[in-house]
Formats: C-alpha cells, sequence, structure tokens
C-alpha cells in the first residue's frame, strides 16, 4: 500500500517536474530497491540526460549495467564518465570489471592499473582494484604480477576471503608456496567455516602436500556443503580418492565430474 502511494507520488512529480533530474533519480532509486532494473535505468539515463554533473547517477547506471550483464554498455557508460569526472576511480573499476567478463584482460589490467592510481582515503577501493589486477593478470598466466598484486591486497585487507581463497588455490595448482597456500586458506575458512568452496581449496592444498586422509575429508565436507556440488569438487574427490587405493570409487566420481 505505502509503496504503491509512493510510486504514485513519483509519477506526480515526473509529469510536474520533466525537466528536472531528480524526481528521476528517485524514481530511479525505488526501481533499484524493486528490483526493476530495466526501469530503473531508464529513469537514470534521464536524469544523466537532464543533469550530467552529478557523479552518483552515472555510478548508479555503472552498477545497474553490470546487474544486466550489459558489459558493452558499462565500458561506453564509463568512457563517458571518464571524460566527465577523470579522477573517480570506480568507472576505471567498473571497465575493468567488464572487461574481465569479455575476457580482454589487458584492457582490464590498464583500466585497473589507471584507477588505482585515483584512489584517494579509500583502503578497500584500492584492496578491490589490487585483487582484480591478481585476477587480470593470473588469467594472462602473468604469474609474479598476479602474486605481487594479490600480496599488496591482503596487505591493504588481509581477511578479504574472496582473495584469501583465490590466491591460494592458484598457489595449489602450480604446487608453489604450499605452505602459505595453506595458511591463507585457513585463513578462509576461520572467516567463512561453512563456505563449501573454501573448505575443498583447503583440501586440495592438502592433496597437494600429500596428506591424501585429511584432504579426503575437508573435500568430502566441500561436496556436503552445497545442493549441487561443482564438477571441480566432484573430481578433486575421485583424485583423492585414486589415492587413498579407492580406485574404483574414484573412477565413479570422475565420471560423474
Amino acid at each position: 500500500m505505502l509503496l504503491s502511494k509512493a510510486y504514485s507520488l513519483i509519477d506526480i512529480l515526473l509529469e510536474t517536474h520533466p525537466n528536472n533530474a531528480k524526481p528521476f533519480t528517485i524514481a530511479g532509486d525505488y526501481y533499484y530497491r524493486d528490483d526493476n532494473l530495466t526501469a530503473a535505468k531508464t529513469n537514470f539515463l534521464r536524469a544523466a540526460e537532464l543533469d550530467p554533473s552529478r557523479f552518483p547517477i552515472w555510478q548508479q547506471l555503472m552498477i545497474i549495467s553490470f546487474d544486466l550483464k550489459e558489459y558493452d554498455e558499462v565500458i561506453i557508460l564509463s568512457e563517458s564518465v571518464q571524460e566527465l569526472f577523470p579522477s573517480q576511480p570506480t568507472s576505471y573499476y567498473f571497465a575493468g570489471l567488464a572487461y574481465m567478463q569479455e575476457k580482454k584482460y589487458s584492457s582490464a589490467i590498464d583500466q585497473f592499473q589507471t584507477g588505482k592510481l585515483m584512489v584517494i582515503d579509500n583502503p578497500n577501493l584500492l584492496a578491490q582494484f589490487y585483487a582484480s589486477l591478481g585476477d587480470a593478470y593470473h588469467a594472462q598466466e602473468e604469474i609474479p604480477e598476479s602474486d605481487d598484486a594479490y600480496d599488496k591486497s591482503l596487505d591493504i585487507m588481509p581477511d578479504n576471503t574472496y582473495v584469501l581463497n583465490n590466491y591460494s588455490y592458484y598457489l595449489s595448482l602450480r604446487s608453489s608456496a604450499l605452505e602459505k597456500a595453506e595458511k591463507l586458506s585457513s585463513r578462509s575458512l576461520e572467516l567463512a567455516p561453512n563456505e563449501a568452496s573454501y573448505q575443498d581449496t583447503y583440501g586440495w592444498i592438502l592433496f597437494k602436500q600429500g596428506r591424501f586422509i585429511e584432504s579426503e575429508k575437508w573435500i568430502k565436507k566441500a561436496l556436503g556443503g552445497q545442493k549441487k556440488a561443482t564438477h571441480i569438487i566432484i573430481e578433486h574427490y575421485g583424485d583423492v580418492l585414486y589415492m587413498l587405493n579407492e580406485k574404483k570409487k574414484a573412477q565413479e566420481y570422475w565420471k560423474k565430474a
């Protein structure tokens, strides 16, 4: 009832102030909260046309376009924002994320590298830039650069579970610095003990260390922690069963994977 009344009032504002950005911004906010992203975007676009000087409107447009998976649109929007607000780091961040989705990793790296230079007094955002750089460099198999970016991200935000898990898993895939990988993964589990993907990462690190009995316990826990386990977790469980000499059972999991 109250929401319906709010939309009625917004319609009146839009009719009486068709050349004012504020009512369109209010409408966009309401539609966004209602998860009507298309309507939200339409209203924010009109608001941006009427008042292009307001950065929060553009930021909301980038967020909505990214949520809609309109990655080309995000890139176009971010280019406009960078012309209007060249020192705002968020536009570079969203552009980088959009390029990552399109697997244009070099372009993503350029955006992240430029954007991080614009970050002032916002350590969390700077940590996110370094985390995304770690992902982009890893995707291009530029391993030293990737590791360095992840280390810098964790120096700023040591309890970022996403980075702790990804970094430790990538180390395990290379059988590199396994003690460090175990420490990072263990911390992610302290912070998010019921996250199946983190349990699998920890189990896989133990597997790479040759600790197969412990590994089986953790990967089995990861299998049970998801309604539908990923093929990677299922495959990992087959691998550890094989090393525990349960070869027939291992083959069943490999086929399932």
